[in-house]
């Protein structure tokens, strides 16, 4: 193989692996006894819902627009786009129903979060909680 087809292979293969993202799930704090169901999900990520079904008070946390999995987050879990996620928690705000959601921007940040409040809930690449007790994933 001369070196052309080398390096065209190596860029292929690092453009490839470039984009393969990890699976997005839903993660709470390890000692939340929830098992909220697809409805129940949406509700609290689009704060319309403020407490669990295992009755237990539901922070949701958003993710930063800039993360680059949030809006197949949004779809997947609220079947939503960013945008309109966005739209909805504005409204709300600004109607005084609810009080802003945090947002966070990295993984690491958001899993830091959800082990130090019981009652948190957000989406991480799955990648982020592999080995972690201090969470656990309620939706993949």
């Amino acid at each position: 193989m001369n070196m052309k087809k080398i390096v065209a292979t190596f860029l292929l293969a690092s453009a490839v692996a470039g984009t393969a993202q990890a699976e997005v799930v839903l993660i709470v704090n390890a000692s939340n006894p929830t098992n909220a169901n697809t409805e129940d999900i949406k509700r609290i990520m689009l704060g319309r819902l403020n407490q669990f079904p295992a009755d237990g008070i539901a922070v949701p946390m958003l993710r930063s627009t800039r993360w680059a999995q949030w809006g197949e987050c949004t779809q997947k879990f609220i079947g939503k786009s960013p945008s309109d996620v966005e739209r909805n928690w504005a409204t709300r705000v600004f109607s005084g129903q609810v009080e802003p959601p945090k947002v966070i921007l990295t993984d690491a940040e958001a899993v830091q979060a959800v082990s130090l409040n019981p009652n948190a809930i957000t989406c991480v690449s799955a990648d982020a909680v592999k080995g972690n007790n201090a969470v656990r994933i309620v939706a993949r």
